[in-house]
């Protein structure tokens, strides 16, 4: 990734900055907001879900954490052997409802599969639409046809890089704020 204080590096190109107004940004940005709240009961379930995944995987790490202590002990007791069993008892069950709460996030995936796909679409070409917005010679075809996660994020983050950059911001310190974004934008899709 290349970044100047005229221009940077997307889809694999180096673009420079062109002049637009704050009011288009704005424009653009609240019509994928708004596309996004359409769906955003698919996206509240999901992140339920994903709430409920994190809480049996940290009870599963608490059992596992007393069975391992227990295990460790050079002569446990028999009210110990007993805790570990029920501790291991409780991991088969955890690993129950972890299991059924993916197949239903599986379930949800296909049944809105078709409305992920139309969002997911309209947000690239809207991204692509404000990429073009902002920089010389990119067009929305080229973005839709050649943008990678990544270079969504910075399309995204472009209102404030260029911000950054106007205010006397180094290469480094934006590049470092692009890479913590997309870092952290990485672990979300991931979880």
């Amino acid at each position: 990734m290349e970044i100047t204080k005229n221009g940077l590096e997307l889809c694999g190109k180096k673009y420079k900055f062109k002049k637009c107004t704050n009011a288009q940004i704005l424009e653009h940005q609240k019509s994928i907001e708004a596309q996004q709240e359409k769906y955003q009961k698919i996206f509240d379930k999901s992140k339920s879900f994903e709430k409920d995944v994190e809480l049996i995987d940290a009870q599963l790490e608490a059992c596992g954490n007393v069975i391992k202590a227990i295990e460790k002990k050079d002569e446990p007791t028999d009210d110990e052997l007993n805790l570990m069993i029920e501790k291991s008892n409780e991991q088969v069950q955890l690993f129950k409802e972890r299991r059924a709460i993916l197949n239903k996030v599986e379930e949800m995936d296909k049944k809105h599969k078709k409305e992920l796909d139309e969002i997911q679409d309209y947000i690239v070409e809207q991204y692509g639409e404000l990429a073009s917005l902002q920089l010389d010679g990119m067009t929305k075809e080229e973005f839709v046809k050649n943008s990678t996660s990544a270079d969504m994020t910075i399309v995204r983050l472009l209102g404030s890089i260029r911000k950054m950059l106007s205010l006397g911001a180094s290469t480094k310190d934006v590049e470092k704020f692009i890479k913590q974004n997309i870092l952290e934008e990485a672990k979300q899709s991931f979880q």
